[in-house]
Formats: C-alpha cells, sequence, structure tokens
C-alpha cells in the first residue's frame, strides 16, 4: 500500500527537482518526438512508443542489464506489468546505454535478461 503512494510522491518530487530545470517536459496527451517514435524490440520489431499507449497510459522505464539497482527491481517491474496492464496502463522498458561500451547492454543481452526476468512488456532500444 505504501509503494503505491511512494510512486506520485517520486514523480512530483522529480518533476520538481533541479534534474528537471531547464529540461523540456512533454505535457499530458502531446505527440512524443521523433527521436521517440521508433525503437528496435527485443523480438527485432520496431515499435513505436505511441503504438504502446494503454487505454489508461503508459509507463516507460529506463532500464540497465547491468545496474545494481535495476536488477534488484526487475521483479517488482514484472510484478507491477502484471497488475496493471489488465487495468489498461502499458509498460515499456528502454535500454538507452552504449553497447559499443558496455557490452552487457547490447541487444542479445537485453534478450536474455528480458527472457530470464520473465518480461512480459517490450523492451528497447534507443541508439538516438
Amino acid at each position: 500500500m505504501m509503494t503505491r503512494q511512494l510512486i506520485p510522491l517520486i514523480a512530483i518530487f522529480l518533476l520538481s527537482s533541479p534534474f528537471a530545470k531547464g529540461q523540456d517536459l512533454i505535457p499530458t496527451g502531446a505527440e512524443l518526438p521523433e527521436s521517440a517514435r521508433q525503437l528496435t524490440s527485443t523480438d527485432g520489431e520496431q515499435i513505436a512508443l505511441n503504438s504502446q499507449v494503454g487505454e489508461q497510459g503508459l509507463v516507460v522505464v529506463f532500464w540497465s542489464n547491468v545496474c545494481p539497482w535495476t536488477s534488484r527491481y526487475a521483479e517488482r517491474l514484472v510484478d507491477l506489468a502484471r497488475e496493471y496492464v489488465p487495468a489498461g496502463i502499458a509498460f515499456v522498458a528502454i535500454n538507452s546505454n552504449d553497447s559499443t561500451r558496455f557490452e552487457d547492454e547490447n541487444m542479445a543481452a537485453m534478450r536474455l535478461f528480458a527472457d530470464a526476468n520473465g518480461f512480459s512488456f517490450p523492451y528497447v532500444t534507443d541508439v538516438g
């Protein structure tokens, strides 16, 4: 119960934090920028984030195969998707790390990670 209350508080903090200052925030209902329109998923498909939005919204999670914090959260993310996808909230995980510098962030490693952790939602790479 406390976790559900914490997530909006974290989002509010991030939007009002110094990290968000000077950033162009995308208003609710606005089209995504061109750079976010076509991403490659672990199944080899090109997907557009616009096409992934559920009836009630879309959760976009920036992910890493090797970050100890994201690894600890993988099971929870899968549980959240299992709970909220039926309610119309879609999920997408985006790996925007440089796979030329970090081999464990490449598409093959992403596929293995998604399969091993039971990702039932698209896991995509952002090469831009």
